[in-house]
């Protein structure tokens, strides 16, 4: 099991996706794009900046147990069994593309989603192995992401 977990693949078919968009976006410029109010960038950096500190709590709680081979269960991975996929999922995918001003790269964070549900099966069938039963009761009570 790596500190990685399913993270690299799905940065990586994310980033593919991404670049798609990015492309369809460019070329079909006068379609795709939206033009952003000052009150709307304003509430889109505040979302990532949440997102950014859920990101960073999470590495600093992954990093500092990780290691010694325990189940994280407490702090922000009370809330979710994923806070490091959710933050970027639900807060900063969102919010970068968003500021983007372009209605294809919006469509990432759903790519984003669907990729990780895909995924995230074998790091929990691997979390399960290592764990048994303490994961099993875990993933039973703390939700996937946030709230689902």
């Amino acid at each position: 099991m790596s500190i990685f977990g399913v993270g690299l693949r799905l940065a990586l078919y994310t980033g593919l996706y991404m670049f798609l968009m990015f492309v369809i976006s460019f070329v079909f410029k006068d379609l795709f794009h939206f033009d952003l109010t000052l009150t709307m960038t304003y509430a889109i950096c505040f979302w990532l900046f949440i997102g950014n500190v859920a990101f960073i709590i999470s590495v600093y709680s992954l990093l500092t147990k990780f290691y010694d081979g325990e189940l994280i269960t407490d702090g922000i991975f009370k809330y979710s069994r994923n806070p490091l996929y959710a933050s970027f999922i639900i807060f900063i995918a969102p919010s970068i593309t968003a500021l983007s001003g372009s209605f294809t790269l919006i469509t990432t964070p759903i790519f984003m989603y669907f990729v990780f549900k895909h995924l995230i099966k074998s790091e929990e069938h691997d979390l399960s192995e290592a764990f048994g039963e303490d994961y099993e009761k875990y993933r039973k009570k703390t939700p996937l992401l946030l709230l689902f």
